[in-house]
């Protein structure tokens, strides 16, 4: 069966929020004293809740580490939060699952007033059913809990017809939790081991490029190239093995990501 309800997180996902997020933690632990310049420390604030990076990254107290996110915030809500770009493709992708009449939404550990902004600022808003982001005040920020309040407020009891789409651990980490199916996509922060690591059960590579992974379900250890229209599309529990004809029009996972929450068939592609 083909996908009913999509899930998406926000940030490396669907934008890429890394130079305003960045400046803004660059300016909070500039406020402490702490000079922060390496690319690779400020992208693992992208993901989790922000006081748990401050914890767990510079050894701040809860208490401390809350009042770093209050810090944050005062950058973040008045120029960080504009400091964003919408990654490519998604506008197309989001109108054409609207288009076909599938159920759109957002789960993001951003608090929600941010979220809201973001999907505004750049008119994506209109195509979701439903947006759900953390509180304010750090009680509900757990992404499983995120995700599991849009399938409890939105009635989705049949959870096989629903799926999360998100570029970090936390996604899939979520989406099992709550019992739904997962996408890595690998143009947000999060790696391909760590998106194998936590056993997501599809990986786009690119945007740009063609095909997938899967875990294989006759042999865990085994990962092969697959069509995702086709393995989103399927109620099959085995792989299904695609490979595109040499005269294929190679359209990109973008593309077969679409065709596959919609379950259309995507001519050219033939079963070995």
């Amino acid at each position: 069966m083909a996908f009913e309800h999509i899930l998406f997180d926000l940030d490396g996902t669907l934008t890429d929020s890394y130079e305003g997020i960045a400046k803004c933690v660059q300016y909070a632990l500039h406020y402490y004293g702490i000079e922060e310049n390496n690319e690779e420390n400020l992208k693992r604030f992208i993901g989790p809740p922000l006081w748990e990076s401050f914890h767990i990254f510079y050894d701040f107290p809860e208490e401390k580490a809350k009042e770093a996110v209050l810090k944050y915030r005062e950058r973040y809500h008045t120029v960080g939060v504009y400091e964003n770009k919408v990654i490519a493709g998604v506008p197309e992708t989001l109108k054409t699952l609207y288009d076909n009449g599938k159920k759109i939404y957002l789960a993001t550990s951003k608090p929600l007033k941010l979220a809201k902004i973001v999907l505004e600022h750049f008119d994506l808003a209109k195509y979701f059913t439903f947006i759900c982001g953390a509180s304010l005040d750090f009680s509900f920020e757990d992404k499983a809990s995120i995700i599991n309040y849009v399938l409890d407020n939105q009635h989705i009891e049949n959870r096989s017809s629903a799926i999360m789409i998100g570029d970090r651990k936390f996604d899939i980490i979520g989406a099992k939790q709550c019992g739904i199916k997962s996408v890595g996509v690998l143009c947000g922060f999060g790696s391909e081991d760590e998106l194998k690591e936590y056993k997501a059960d599809y990986i786009v590579p690119e945007f740009s490029n063609y095909g997938l992974y899967q875990r294989s379900y006759l042999n865990g250890s085994t990962e092969a190239i697959k069509s995702i229209f086709t393995l989103l599309s399927k109620e099959e529990n085995y792989p299904v093995y695609f490979h595109c004809n040499a005269g294929a029009d190679r359209t990109g996972t973008l593309a077969l990501l679409i065709n596959g929450l919609l379950g259309v068939n995507q001519e050219g592609l033939i079963r070995d």
